[in-house]
């Protein structure tokens, strides 16, 4: 399977370029909300549609089980 076979490969080629310049400026070692609010700004000046900390519910067949916390949705 080729890149251009994948769906939502050009979405997927930014977002991971968006990391990658990220961690180029910041390197390593801070901690996660940093990266968060870092990454979720590349990605606006990238004008991707961006929500943070998103809940969302967690099921288990048709038993709701709880919610989880989604860093970033794009």
């Amino acid at each position: 399977m080729s890149e251009e076979d994948l769906l939502h490969s050009g979405i997927t080629r930014e977002i991971i370029g968006a990391g990658f310049e990220v961690h180029r400026i910041l390197g390593a070692g801070f901690l996660e909300t940093v990266y968060e609010e870092t990454l979720a700004h590349e990605l606006k000046l990238r004008q991707m549609d961006v929500k943070r900390q998103v809940q969302v519910p967690i099921y288990y067949k048709t038993l709701s089980v709880g919610t989880h916390v989604l860093d970033l949705i794009v």
